[in-house]
């Protein structure tokens, strides 16, 4: 009677154990699709209310603040960050180049005014430049110019395998024939911006926060209510609006540059838009730029493992079958090794 009184106990044990783990778990998933639904939320409408956004959750709004202030310290979220598109008086410049020490040209770039973003990088390119004027770098220069708009669309919400087997699906399946330029990447290099300086205040105290209180803002510089209305409502014509997400936190990716000649640039931007990770899209000159987040499945390591060798080949396979398909004529990649991103 004992030893089967034991046996119950046990069994209960267990079962609570279970029931125990059962339930951390779904609460983990639980979580992690209420910051895939607050993405989409402010994909969808940047400054959305937090009291919209408890709806959608069916939470009350201090379980949203505190869900989305942990999404961004863990970096899940990023943004929603703004973009000035190709305006001729907004324009900014863009440069790859390869220098004699990369490590003290870096340095150099880092203390030039004009440069908003700068990357160490470790590939085709040792730098890669972002200006608001246009540069004579000092060094050998791969692609430079006037950038166009940038271009991202809403990260799937599915699985690197899945995304896998749709880009290895959408490369066998593209005929050239049936191929509709859709024009995703914009450029306004022959038009003039409505821009006056306080735009440019709200513009360089918003860039990193689309989010930020508008009162503080008001009140610092002095500005109307109707100034900052006017700016908000043209905010759609003159900036791109990019909110990014990264499910497992973005310092578990490894962010990646594509150089990428086609003449099939909007499905090159359909094929990797597959990633379940954020991507951006731009092109200098002729050339297509991807900058992206891989999971380390993605790219070719060290490893005493045939298979999961294999697997890694992804990206260079992929490569391999867009240039045998003629749907590339040549790539270049990198990866950042650091950056520079100054406050304006």
């Amino acid at each position: 009677m004992v030893h089967s009184n034991g046996k119950l106990f046990k069994h209960t044990v267990l079962e609570e154990h279970r029931e125990e783990v059962k339930r951390i778990r779904t609460s983990h998933e639980d979580i992690q699709t209420q910051y895939r639904a607050i993405y989409e939320a402010l994909f969808s409408i940047p400054r959305i209310n937090i009291y919209d956004i408890a709806s959608i959750l069916h939470v009350d709004r201090n379980t949203v603040s505190k869900r989305m202030k942990k999404a961004l310290e863990l970096r899940i979220l990023t943004g929603p960050q703004i973009r000035k598109k190709s305006f001729s008086n907004l324009m900014e410049y863009v440069y790859f180049g390869k220098f004699d020490d990369p490590v003290e040209s870096y340095m150099y770039y880092r203390e030039n005014k004009n440069v908003v973003f700068l990357a160490l990088l470790d590939g085709f390119a040792d730098l890669w430049i972002i200006s608001t004027k246009e540069l004579h770098i000092k060094g050998d220069e791969i692609v430079g110019g006037p950038r166009s708009d940038f271009y991202g669309r809403l990260a799937p919400d599915h699985t690197w395998e899945t995304a896998k087997k749709n880009m290895k699906k959408k490369v066998e399946q593209f005929d050239p024939a049936d191929y509709t330029p859709q024009n995703l990447i914009k450029t306004h290099w022959n038009d003039t911006a409505v821009w006056d300086a306080e735009f440019e205040i709200l513009y360089r105290e918003l860039k990193y926060n689309l989010r930020k209180k508008q009162t503080p803002i008001r009140k610092k510089y002095l500005l109307s209510g109707s100034k900052i209305q006017k700016w908000f409502e043209r905010l759609p014509e003159y900036c791109t609006v990019i909110t990014s997400y990264f499910p497992e936190t973005m310092l578990t990716y490894i962010p990646f540059v594509l150089m990428v000649e086609t003449d099939y640039e909007d499905f090159i931007i359909s094929l990797f838009s597959e990633l379940p990770t954020s991507s951006l899209f731009f092109k200098v000159s002729n050339q297509l730029f991807l900058y992206l987040f891989l999971d380390k499945s993605f790219l070719l390591e060290n490893t005493n493992s045939l298979g999961l060798e294999l697997n890694r080949l992804f990206m260079r396979l992929l490569m391999r079958d867009l240039l045998k398909r003629g749907i590339i004529r040549g790539e270049s990649h990198a990866r950042p090794e650091c950056y520079c991103r100054k406050k304006l």
